[in-house]
């Protein structure tokens, strides 16, 4: 399950989840821990929740908050640059 979709089921039942998201969603048995906290880059994803919506983005490549390689939920997960050796992650394209 991609982490918007286990997110979105988690918040049905128990709104959106704290900073401790990931934590959050394999406790409640939505995600488990086969799951990555990290991106393809190996970077944690960054979530924040802001009142009744969130930010869940990954920090690229560079690792870097705020420039031109953050990947965000709201851009449909677009990846501009995989590593060759995440080419068989789920949402590496």
């Amino acid at each position: 399950m991609a982490y918007d979709d286990a997110i979105q089921v988690y918040a049905v039942e128990h709104g959106l989840p704290d900073s401790r998201w990931f934590d959050s969603l394999v406790q409640a048995g939505v995600l488990n821990r086969v799951h990555s906290r990290n991106d393809p880059w190996g970077n944690p994803y960054f979530y924040q929740r802001h009142g009744d919506s969130y930010d869940l983005r990954t920090l690229g490549a560079d690792g870097e908050f705020g420039t031109t390689d953050d990947q965000k939920r709201q851009d449909g997960w677009q990846w501009r640059s995989c590593k060759h050796t995440y080419r068989s992650w789920f949402h590496c394209r």
